[in-house]
């Protein structure tokens, strides 16, 4: 049976190289499931109250560049700026799939305002790895 690898998203504005916590390189056989999930409500006061402003929301956003372990690219997740922020009990699902694609694959993790979520430069991006073997 297929295991699943659940990965925390946390938010430390502060650490320049993490800013969301995940590890740097993921190692997970071929046919897991990934969940990237935010267990904190806190979460969302960190970023709203941080330097910048997030009037309106905010976007997170998975995304593959070149090759993908799943068969998308990009999920998103958009976040309300008024509590409760979000309707569904915690842990809340940013994004999940399968790793089917063997190789080494690099990833991101981005945060974007929603009312700039057209603009390609994210407030926060983290770049791990992941390894599907």
């Amino acid at each position: 049976m297929a295991e699943t690898l659940q990965i925390e998203v946390k938010f430390n504005p502060e650490n320049y190289e993490s800013p969301f916590g995940l590890p740097r390189r993921i190692e997970v056989q071929q046919g897991t499931t990934i969940e990237w999930i935010i267990k904190e409500p806190h979460i969302f006061e960190d970023i709203f109250f941080s330097k910048r402003r997030f009037t309106r929301g905010m976007k997170f956003t998975i995304y593959f560049e070149g090759s993908s372990a799943f068969e998308w690219k990009s999920e998103s997740l958009l976040v309300s700026s008024y509590p409760p922020f979000f309707p569904q009990p915690y842990p809340i699902l940013v994004a999940s799939g399968k790793a089917e694609n063997k190789g080494d694959h690099k990833y991101g993790l981005k945060l974007v305002a929603a009312d700039r979520a057209s603009n390609s430069e994210p407030d926060y991006d983290d770049d791990p790895f992941l390894r599907v073997y």
